[in-house]
């Protein structure tokens, strides 16, 4: 399973993420209200803003969950090789729930 690279991954994306959009905000004219207000004019489709929800949900909600993961590892435990499949699985399906009730409400 890929669990420990998508872990990394998802880590340097949302420091990346978070740094461009940081600086991006202190050089535009205007506050971050105002842009909130420009998105909304938009009349943007369902299926576009809860595809941007899912791409800002899914990094934060893996990298969270799997660091606890890792946190486990840390101190010792969960190196077999069954338990490091149970519990990938587990940060994946735990993952899947978390971003649906963030995104959809369910």
């Amino acid at each position: 399973m890929m669990t420990s690279l998508t872990h990394r991954v998802t880590g340097v994306v949302m420091q990346c993420s978070v740094a461009a959009i940081s600086i991006t905000l202190l050089l535009l004219p205007g506050d971050f209200t105002t842009y909130l207000e420009m998105i909304r004019n938009l009349n943007l489709s369902p299926i576009i803003i809860y595809g941007a929800k899912i791409v800002l949900a899914f990094p934060v909600t893996y990298h969270f969950l799997n660091g606890i993961r890792h946190l486990a590892w840390d101190a010792g435990m969960g190196f077999e090789l069954k338990t490091l499949y149970k519990t990938g699985y587990f940060v994946m399906g735990l993952t899947a729930l978390v971003v649906s009730y963030f995104v959809f409400g369910l």
